[in-house]
């Protein structure tokens, strides 16, 4: 069933009616475009399944490989740890969840709305400020979504850019074969509720053993490259007794953050979610201090 809120949002939209109506019978494929480097549509499925009822993007045919861009930020100094970067946004993402702060490159009738980015800009930027920044980072809404993900990664290393991915964890086969491949440096994975909590909070029924298998392979078998979990804390929903919950599933982790809740812009427009203050965030910090190697805090 389509949560109240969702409901909400397609009032007085025929288009988002309409989404709602297919997501409601059964999930079906939702097929959109976009316009490709050329100019000419290609079709990209926005496609979920009747069994966890997750939306996915998949992108062009694998005729044709290209990486989905929706947005480029030019200079970040905090995204990867002591690196002046640039950060790649890709559209689209397998959850929903309700305090997610971009819609716009979550939900299937706005990412269609959106025109990419062509490949040959990005790097073609790239080369243009090969001497101000050391790292590209590869972020939200979810990349492992994007069929050319690897290929991009292995272009960006050979112009001798360091590679971070941010990742709900959805896929460890992608990650698996990422870090086998030494294509990318550091990669940083959300631990965002416990598994009791993920419809609630995700609006996720997807079974939580592909992301447990993620973690896993980030502390145990991560073939050297660095990473962190993180957790946006938000109030009621992180309590110490779900946060222990969570604090299980990546126990010896080598670095973990605490992200404050920053109430703007959600796809739930009624989210009800409130951020911790500092102290509150450092009572959770004690917590974490028990189960992973650091813990800190980015407030």
């Amino acid at each position: 069933m389509i949560p109240s809120w969702w409901q909400h949002t397609t009032q007085h939209h025929p288009q988002r009616e309409q989404d709602a109506r297919s997501i409601r019978e059964s999930w079906d494929i939702l097929d959109q475009s976009v316009t490709s480097i050329s100019g000419k549509k290609q079709n990209t499925t926005i496609a979920s399944t009747s069994t966890n009822k997750s939306v996915q993007i998949h992108t062009l045919s694998n005729t044709i490989n290209v990486m989905l861009i929706a947005w480029i930020q030019q200079t970040s100094l905090v995204d990867y740890p002591d690196k002046i970067a640039c950060i790649v946004f890709t559209p689209g993402c397998n959850l929903r969840c309700r305090f997610c702060h971009n819609p716009a490159l979550v939900l299937p009738w706005l990412i269609a709305a959106t025109e990419p980015i062509p490949n040959d800009v990005f790097f073609n930027f790239l080369e243009q400020r090969k001497w101000l920044i050391d790292a590209v980072v590869i972020s939200w809404w979810e990349p492992t979504l994007q069929s050319d993900l690897i290929d991009f990664c292995r272009t960006i290393k050979e112009k001798w850019f360091l590679v971070k991915l941010d990742t709900n964890g959805r896929d460890p086969t992608i990650v698996t074969s990422l870090l086998e491949q030494k294509l990318i440096d550091y990669i940083a994975m959300d631990s965002k509720i416990d598994h009791a909590q993920r419809l609630t909070l995700l609006q996720s029924k997807e079974h939580i053993h592909p992301y447990q298998q993620t973690m896993d392979i980030l502390i145990h078998d991560n073939h050297g490259c660095d990473y962190e979990f993180r957790t946006t804390l938000m109030k009621p929903y992180h309590t110490r007794e779900n946060f222990v919950a969570m604090l299980r599933l990546i126990q010896w982790a080598k670095n973990y953050y605490l992200q404050t809740y920053r109430p703007e812009t959600t796809l739930d427009p009624d989210f009800d979610g409130v951020a911790l203050t500092y102290d509150e965030m450092k009572e959770f910090q004690t917590l974490a201090q028990d189960y992973v190697q650091k813990c800190m805090i980015r407030y």
